[in-house]
């Protein structure tokens, strides 16, 4: 699954920002880096996710990203 695909750091601020719906400066805080590392971060993991599943909605990603990988 896409979501599972992204780099360790980044899926980690992804699913702060997404499943825990943390604020960027929450998640900065958190895990000790800036805010706009949390920004960047983000941006490229959506970017990422564009580039392999389209352009879905952020919402269906988040919860597909719930469903656990078939293996």
């Amino acid at each position: 699954m896409a979501i599972h695909d992204l780099p360790e750091k980044m899926r980690e601020i992804f699913n702060l920002s997404r499943k825990e719906q943390l604020s960027y400066r929450e998640i900065a805080a958190q895990l000790g880096i800036s805010e706009e590392t949390v920004r960047k971060q983000i941006s490229n993991a959506l970017a990422r996710l564009r580039s392999q599943v389209g352009y879905a909605p952020v919402a269906i990603i988040t919860l597909l990203s719930l469903i656990p990988p078939v293996h």
